[in-house]
């Protein structure tokens, strides 16, 4: 276990070594200068050296100044000075890069098309504008569709009160019409429930984020309603059964005068 432990711990020496910026630069700069030790100690023959590899280094390789002062002072000019002769070395590969590209854009700004790249581009955008014509028509087309399906809507509720704007269909007593018209008139809205009928059978768009007070106050009493299921563009509301009864008497007794 004590040697398990140990060799953990010699591992984990070891590579705070090697992955420090420190400890990698100052040995690359020492195996720099002092290649000689490797080719000596791995590659050399003792034989032609005419004595031992130890002793060999010892009395021609063994120097303070190659062995110690010029690495570390290779060092720390890695770490120190080299970075920012990196930084301006990029600096001013970007700075022509830039150049370059601002004289290619001008020059090729300045080139005249040839026949070829002119009828090919025109032949582009005559193609690019019949399919704008295309589209634009077939939004015109499906804006009719729509245009002609909301008149015919509207002109079948205009037709339906119409003939359903006698007294004798009421669907509520006259008493409680005129409970009603009494509530709006004290809230100066009575005038304005018009407008209700025209919201309703789409005459008037709506706002959804600003909605009339008598279209608010007109569902509040239950005299409209939301549609669940509303058509594109409008019927967001409808009557209920309260509604159409008051919207009769008021289509009678205010408006067909």
């Amino acid at each position: 276990m004590a040697l398990d432990e140990f060799r953990k711990s010699v591992n984990a020496i070891l590579y705070e070594r090697v992955s420090s910026p420190l400890w990698g630069t100052l040995v690359f700069s020492w195996l720099a200068w002092n290649w000689q030790f490797i080719v000596v100690l791995f590659f050399s023959d003792p034989e032609k050296l005419g004595m031992d590899k130890l002793e060999y280094i010892n009395e021609n390789l063994v120097n303070v100044c190659f062995n110690a002062v010029l690495p570390f002072l290779s060092t720390l000019f890695l770490l120190t000075v080299f970075p920012f002769i990196s930084e301006g070395a990029y600096r001013l590969h970007m700075y022509f890069r830039k150049r370059k590209d601002s004289i290619k854009e001008k020059y090729e700004g300045d080139v005249r098309l040839t026949v070829q790249q002119s009828i090919a581009l025109r032949m582009e955008l005559k193609k690019m504008q019949e399919q704008m014509k295309q589209l634009s028509e077939e939004k015109e087309a499906e804006l009719e569709i729509v245009e002609e399906e909301r008149d015919k809507a509207i002109e079948e509720n205009i037709k339906k009160d119409t003939e359903s704007s006698t007294p004798s269909s009421d669907l509520i007593n006259d008493e409680e019409n005129q409970k009603i018209e009494t509530t709006l008139k004290n809230r100066e809205l009575l005038k304005e429930f018009e407008t209700v009928i025209e919201y309703v059978n789409g005459k008037k768009e709506l706002d959804e984020y600003k909605l009339p007070e008598i279209l608010i106050f007109s569902e509040k009493i239950d005299l409209i309603s939301r549609n669940e299921t509303p058509r594109k563009f409008f019927y967001r509301f409808k009557f209920t059964e309260k509604g159409e009864g008051f919207k009769k008497y008021y289509i009678n007794k205010h408006l067909l005068k």
